[in-house]
């Protein structure tokens, strides 16, 4: 039974004893699994979405009844509806269908005003998402109902949708291919009208002419081969550098499908309850929601649940769309609430640095918003929703201790007194004020009751809590006795440091700039995606040309086509000529009568014609091998060289690009453009040049034979040339715009995936799925008019190739006694073969205009693209290898911003970091504190001021040697798909002792161990089967490997218990001595063992002194903060 199935029966049965305690939530010896992808059918529950455009609600049918809409199309003639959005595809009679003159008025816009996307019509109800999702739908659930969930198989259930489809087509196209194998036959069969004129030879005659197809067929094969092994060579390389990997993934991957996560899980919460959930790294506190929600499989108990959620998960699911879109997530806009959503999560001052308020647009995974604003977004998402039940996983572990006690009192206390509220969080100061406390260890609630019942009970929440009261008297103590010591002995560095902070304080100050105020700039974030208008230009083939290796090799191409074709032409007139000739002078006698022998066997000249046509048949072989070798190179060269050059663009491209740029857009280029010039455009470019000769060849020898032909063939060529421009101008902008409009489909399938369970939890799944089927059906309309362009063409082709058939009989009936018989069949067949050839060849040509529109958007990416290094970099000063050796880093009045025309977010920072110093960095979240680290590694670059590190600029090194040279574990931490041990050593540089080494430093080593497959177990995408903890300690072991002269901690233990962060602060303390570290946090207890406190505010540094220094001066925004946390931590 289906997850959410069997939650909603297990709610329809306790419903009664839900009634009874209210809003409530409640698991009982539930066990449950981290579940691999295993969701509802986006189909089932589905309400249908009211738009604008027309819509079709599928009614399944009986018998022909269900046709009755596609029969409407055999009536010949239909009247034209006077208002129709829709594509008129359905509303069409007999002929329109068949010649697709319907869309004859789209492709003469096309070609006259050009089209846009406001110009097509919406896709066709019967062909929309909607209609054909909820008849899968039925399908499938008549699958299960009929063989159960365990036999069920989607593919009998698409059979069964497209099998009356495919039925009729395979019946239609054999009776075509029946047809077409007939015809000709009858024609030269008949003896009455056959020039060929021995009865002798007739099965020479149907040879001859079906001959011709068959060896085109066994080209087109050996074509579709060459593209295959093309194909294949392309892969080779990568599937060998990943096969070891992808075997390891495989043979852990039951393991990691099926981990049990929850164990003997039994937990109820009241309505208006604040339950308190805590436990170690990986312990299983956000499974615990995710059962909660329903989100997991059920083993063996029940999961109950009465009234709606919310839910914030640990890591903030943010879309791109505006800040107010961001909170709101499909709700109506009430002010009051609103406004207060805004007050409880402190967001107003980072309203007003936003340079268009709420109205800004935020970024693709919330790029442009900092850690603690994106949680603060989420948890008003979550307030202005108005739910019964809020599920909180650690959403205050990235605002500063200011911000997390307003949250937790004006939010959680009062804002969602009378609510359901489960608070998984790391920091003790908030559990005491909790109603009731859960603690977990290894999926298992180990401990449970209120804050003084547990402190009474003296176990493992005691000892963590008295350890962090512990921790913190004594550091506070080592503070205090260490301050009289330094000022009575004057220590150097001490007396040092606060004279170059007394001299840089007033030097920033004199310095800093009030925060710049830009009005109406930076609202709008993504660029908007250019569509190209006209044709493709030259340049565009040239770099496609240049890229394969020259025109030269371009030349060795043709030149191998054209020997290749022009032997095989050869060839047909050598044969030809061969039977003109017949038996030479020869005669025979029949009878009493001597006649002139017909007979090749009778030739004199028999073995002359015969090795010269032999040797015909090896040169076409050897020519045959030579250019599939070479078109095959000549392609491959291409699409690496484009595939190297823009892949270098991107990875190379300012922090700019990826925040205006959605993923979406870029995923397209690597997927879709790619693979066009990869396999698409190679075969569509071999067609090219083989039809080409094809049908020159065939043409001059019609020519040749019947030169009164040409009349007609100008005539001719001058219809085939107006139908082709315009469909070449109408297929390329089609085609652009379904480039365009596939786009957004990848965006918002990577935004839903990764926020699966808050839209689960806020039950959007409708409304996402409208969204889906919107973006979905916009790309469908214009997909669908590219083939049906493309059939439109061939109709029109089709026509042509009848006139020139007729043409070229006649010309073989009036001329029957001025050409031989023989050179007159070949031109009959030469002239049914291009028929069709040339309606493929010129499909091919306006195909091929097609295909370049995808190297046309890669060449924009290489030439656009500016690279970092480039732009920024002054000179590529060479350095020692061992730099940098000391470590001391100068900020010398840094000014940043990260986009043109957005406000400064740093402002004048002045300091000095000598060698080896621990700096604590703290601040309100958006306060600048990220930023600095952001101007450190160079991923924006200053807007003014220098930094140094050992008194070399920054600006003036390559960014290869700056960032080799630093360490950092991000606030988001990144991990990659593949093993752990690829993840800790991705360039296999460190022995397994040395990894084992420093996973035990940040206490991952037993974790690792108890995995069946230890270093070499599986870390998921974007490592989503690691718990946040886990993934930033993963980031701090990979850190501790490298072992960086200069180490940056951006909230590195945010997500980790205090015991835990406490033992890495001692590791941190010990392993990196000698290094400087940048320690960016917004727990205070982090930062106390630093040497100096860097305190940021607005992106000016506020304060900038010894923890001691600041802590004795009761007025300093540091030891107030302080003041404030250790407050509550006693309170505990």
């Amino acid at each position: 039974m289906d997850k959410e199935e069997k939650s909603s029966e297990i709610q329809n049965q306790d419903e009664s004893t839900e009634n009874e305690i209210g809003r409530c939530i409640s698991l009982e010896h539930r066990i449950g699994d981290v579940m691999d992808g295993e969701f509802c059918s986006p189909l089932r529950n589905t309400e249908y979405y009211d738009s604008s455009k027309r819509t079709m609600q599928y009614i399944p049918g009986r018998g022909f009844s269900k046709y009755d809409n596609a029969l409407r199309n055999l009536i010949p003639l239909r009247p034209k509806l006077k208002k129709q959005e829709a594509m008129p595809i359905d509303n069409v009679g007999l002929f329109s269908f068949i010649t697709f003159s319907w869309l004859s008025k789209y492709m003469w816009k096309a070609f006259r005003q050009g089209i846009t996307l406001k110009d097509l019509p919406a896709v066709s109800p019967y062909d929309g998402c909607e209609y054909n999702g909820k008849r899968l739908e039925l399908l499938w659930n008549e699958e299960l109902s009929k063989f159960g969930h365990e036999k069920a198989s989607l593919t009998s259930a698409a059979w069964k949708f497209i099998r009356t489809r495919i039925y009729i087509s395979c019946s239609l196209y054999t009776a075509s291919l029946i047809l077409g194998f007939i015809a000709p036959s009858l024609l030269l069969l008949e003896e009455g009208n056959c020039l060929i004129l021995k009865p002798t030879i007739e099965a020479q005659a149907v040879g001859i002419v079906h001959g011709t197809f068959v060896c085109t067929f066994f080209e087109n094969q050996e074509d579709k081969s060459t593209g295959s092994k093309r194909k294949k060579k392309k892969k080779v390389h990568t599937n060998q550098k990943s096969e070891n990997e992808e075997t390891e993934r495989l043979r852990n991957s039951v393991n990691v499908k099926r981990i049990e996560v929850l164990q003997d899980i039994s937990f109820e919460a009241s309505k208006g309850q604040l339950i308190g959930i805590c436990g170690h790294v990986g312990s299983g506190k956000s499974s615990l929601l995710l059962a909660a929600l329903g989100q997991l499989r059920i083993h063996c108990g029940q999961v109950m649940r009465d009234g709606s959620c919310a839910f914030v998960s640990q890591e903030a699911w943010i879309i791109n769309a505006t800040l107010r879109e961001n909170i709101l997530f499909g709700e109506p806009f009430e002010s009051t609430r609103y406004y207060k959503a805004l007050l409880a999560c402190s967001l107003g001052q980072d309203l007003n640095m936003l340079p268009g308020g709420d109205q800004t647009e935020i970024g693709e995974r919330g790029i442009n918003l900092s850690g603690g604003q994106k949680q603060r977004v989420a948890l008003a998402r979550a307030f202005y929703a108005d739910r019964d039940i809020y599920l909180l996983d650690d959403p205050l572990s990235a605002v500063d201790a200011h911000v997390g006690i307003h949250i937790f009192d004006n939010l959680i206390l009062d804002a969602l007194k009378d609510k359901t509220v489960l608070f998984v969080t790391h920091q003790v100061q908030y559990l005491n004020r909790c109603d009731d406390i859960y603690m977990l260890r290894e999926g298992r609630i180990v401990e449970h009751g209120t804050h003084g019942d547990l402190m009474k009970l003296d176990k493992e929440y005691a000892m963590m809590i008295k350890t962090i009261q512990a921790e913190s008297e004594s550091n506070l103590a080592e503070q205090e006795n260490s301050e009289p010591e330094e000022t009575e002995t004057g220590g150097d560095k001490v007396e040092k440091l606060k004279s170059i902070d007394r001299t840089l304080s007033s030097n920033s100050q004199a310095n800093v700039k009030a925060p710049e105020k830009v009005e109406n700039a930076g609202t709008v974030l993504m660029v908007p995606d250019k569509v190209e208008r006209g044709s493709v230009k030259a340049h565009t083939y040239h770099m496609y040309v240049i890229s394969a290796g020259g025109y030269f090799a371009c030349f060795l191409v043709v030149l191998a086509f054209f020997f290749n074709i022009g032997s095989t032409a050869f060839s047909n007139w050598w044969l030809a000529n061969w039977l003109k000739i017949g038996g030479g002078n020869e005669t025979v006698i029949i009878g009493n009568e001597t006649i002139p022998s017909n007979n090749i066997n009778d030739n004199p000249d028999f073995n002359y014609y015969q090795t010269v046509y032999a040797s015909c048949i090896v040169v076409i072989l050897v020519t045959s091998l030579l250019r599939g070798l070479a078109i095959t190179q000549f392609t491959i060269n291409a699409s690496t060289t484009l595939h190297n050059a823009v892949f270098k663009k991107i990875i190379q491209a300012p922090m700019k690009f990826f925040e205006t740029t959605p993923s979406g857009r870029i995923q397209n280029m690597f997927s879709r453009d790619m693979d066009e010039v990869d396999t698409r455009l190679p075969i569509t470019l071999e067609g090219i040049i083989q039809n080409t000769f094809i049908v020159l060849f065939a043409v001059l020898f019609i020519c040749m034979v019947f030169p009164w032909f040409t009349i007609p063939l100008i005539f001719l060529a001058a219809l085939y040339y107006f139908i082709n421009a315009v469909f070449r101008v109408a297929i390329r902008d089609l085609r652009r715009i379904e480039n365009s409009s596939r786009s957004p489909i990848f965006s918002f399938l990577m935004t839903t995936t990764q926020g699966l369970s808050t839209i689960r939890a806020f039950d959007k799944q409708n409304e996402c799925l409208a969204k889906f089927q919107e973006l979905f059906d916009l790309n469908n309309s214009s997909s669908f008019l590219c083939n049906i362009a493309m059939r439109w063409l061939a109709v029109r082709f089709d026509g042509l190739a009848v006139l020139s058939i007729s043409i070229t009989g006649f010309f073989v009936i009036g001329m029957k006694d001025q050409v031989s018989p023989a050179l007159a069949g070949l031109a009959l067949t030469y002239c049914a073969h291009i028929s069709g050839v040339f309606q493929y060849y010129v499909r091919l040509i306006s195909e091929a205009d097609v295909r370049f529109i995808s190297v046309e958007n890669i060449e924009h990416y290489i030439k656009t693209l500016e690279s970092e290094e480039q732009k920024y970099t002054k000179t590529n000063r060479k350095l020692p290898v061992n730099w940098p050796t000391r470590g001391e880093i100068k900020f010398r009045n840094v000014q940043m911003r990260y986009r043109t025309g957005l406000p400064l977010v740093l402002n004048g920072i002045t300091c000095t970091i000598t060698a080896g110093e621990k700096i604590g960095i703290v601040g309100r979240t958006g306060s600048g504190k990220s930023s600095v680290t952001v101007a450190l590694f160079r991923l924006v670059e200053l807007a003014g001021g220098k930094i140094k590190i050992d008194d070399v600029d920054i600006t003036t090194t390559s960014l290869d040697l700056l960032r080799s040279k630093l360490s950092i574990v991000p606030q988001d931490p990144i991990l990659f798909s593949g093993s752990i041990r690829s993840n800790l050593d991705p360039f296999k540089i460190h022995e397994d002792t040395e990894i084992w080494e420093a996973l035990e430093k940040t206490k991952l080593k037993s974790r690792i161990e108890s995995v069946s497959a230890q270093l070499n177990a599986p870390v998921g995408f974007g490592g989503d089967n690691l718990s946040m903890g886990e993934k930033q300690l993963l980031c701090l072991t990979r850190a501790l490997l490298r072992r960086s002269k200069i180490l940056v901690l951006d909230e590195a233990t945010a997500a980790v218990d205090p015991e835990t962060e406490i033992a890495v602060q001692n590791t941190i303390q010990q392993e990196f001595s000698g290094c400087t570290v940048l320690t960016i946090a917004h727990r205070l207890q982090t930062v106390q063992y630093c040497d100096r406190i860097l305190l940021m505010n607005n992106g000016m540094i506020l304060e900038f002194d010894t923890p001691t220094n600041l802590l004795s001066n009761p007025y300093s925004e540091f030891s107030m903060m302080m003041a404030a946390a250790e407050k509550a931590v006693r309170g505990c």
